[in-house]
């Protein structure tokens, strides 16, 4: 459909991961490696989504993809639960 780089969304979804993944490599111990993952997973998920979405057919079905609230919003909610678990560990 179109060329996701170009999409100011995708530019903050994208350094929203790199972010996530810095900050969960400097959590350490055993016991929150399942915690950090969960955190890398859902920060990489939401531009992985946005890109999906660019490789529709069509505008139409692009402009569906990107505004339904299942795509970011669930991954979104998931990292800020898990620095706000992170925190308290």
């Amino acid at each position: 459909m179109s060329d996701y780089t170009k999409l100011e969304v995708w530019g903050f979804a994208h350094a929203l991961a790199i972010n996530v993944h810095s900050a969960a490599t400097e959590i350490h111990g055993a016991d929150v490696v399942s915690l950090k993952s969960q955190m890398i997973r859902a920060s990489m998920s939401i531009p992985t989504n946005l890109v999906e979405g660019c490789g529709q057919e069509s505008a139409r079905e692009f402009a569906r993809s990107s505004k339904s609230p299942s795509i970011p919003r669930p991954s979104s909610s998931t990292i800020y639960a898990s620095r706000e678990i992170s925190t308290r560990l």
